[in-house]
């Protein structure tokens, strides 16, 4: 799905669809799915998060790390792919 930027290998779309039902299926109610790319481990991670206040924070730079990459941003319940 997507490609990195080292070119060893894409994110699995079952995988992708197993993110999303975790975010769906947790007790903490996530409202958005980031994928982010962890130059460091070279592989792609899920990080959820509850809100748009910690969305914004997180494009703030809040919880940057030099070793990772946002790479995209969806709604854990529509799967709709968030700017």
């Amino acid at each position: 799905m997507f490609e990195n930027h080292t070119k060893t290998g894409s994110l699995n779309e079952d995988l992708l669809q197993i993110w999303f039902e975790k975010g769906r299926n947790s007790r903490i109610v996530y409202k958005f799915l980031l994928i982010i790319w962890n130059e460091s481990d070279l592989e792609f991670k899920p990080l959820y998060l509850e809100n748009r206040k910690e969305l914004e924070d997180y494009h703030k730079g809040y919880n940057a790390n030099d070793s990772e990459t946002l790479i995209a941003v969806y709604d854990v319940f529509s799967e709709s792919r968030v700017d």
